[in-house]
């Protein structure tokens, strides 16, 4: 199991070991943001500069140093994050050293989830616009927009629910 301090030893290697930059993505960055509220046994990692296959499975090898298992690393949440246009732009530096380790915004993270948008889902980006985007306007019209964009391309009942469920919370504070 993935804890606050196993995730920032990880974060610290694999910018000190690694070569190209790479983006954390999904629950795995809310207990380095202190949320505290959900663990996760995967974390999803994407190489943004087409990262070699050795670097890949060095990430694993990194990940097993620490006594996680390599099978606890996922290098497909790079497919959903590609297929979100801009998304570098989107991307906060969480570490450097030879290499930059970044996680998303609470936008384009928002945007990630809303592939799926889980009870689990709205309840991590929840956690997030408490922790980040509260007091900061601008992103939360931001996310507003785009959750109202995607409303209108959603057919599933509860999905679209906890999508009204966001947007109310971020018009609320």
């Amino acid at each position: 199991m993935w804890n606050e301090e196993l995730l920032e030893q990880f974060i610290l290697l694999l910018s000190e070991e690694l070569r190209s930059d790479w983006v954390l993505c999904g629950a795995s960055v809310l207990p380095l943001l202190g949320i505290k509220t959900r663990t996760t046994w995967d974390i999803d990692i994407f190489g943004i500069d087409n990262p070699s296959q050795a670097e890949s499975f060095h990430v694993m090898e990194l990940a097993e140093s620490l006594g996680i298992p390599a099978e606890c690393i996922n290098l497909s949440g790079g497919y959903y994050l590609s297929q979100i246009p801009n998304y570098e732009s989107n991307l906060v530096l969480m570490q450097e050293a030879k290499a930059k380790i970044f996680r998303p915004n609470f936008y384009l993270f928002t945007c990630l989830k809303l592939q799926r948008f889980s009870e689990v889902d709205y309840l991590d980006c929840n956690d997030l616009f408490e922790k980040e985007a509260k007091n900061n306007s601008s992103m939360r019209k931001k996310v507003h927009a785009h959750l109202l964009k995607e409303m209108t391309k959603v057919t599933e009942p509860e999905k679209a629910k906890r999508m009204v469920q966001l947007m109310q919370t971020m018009l609320q504070n």
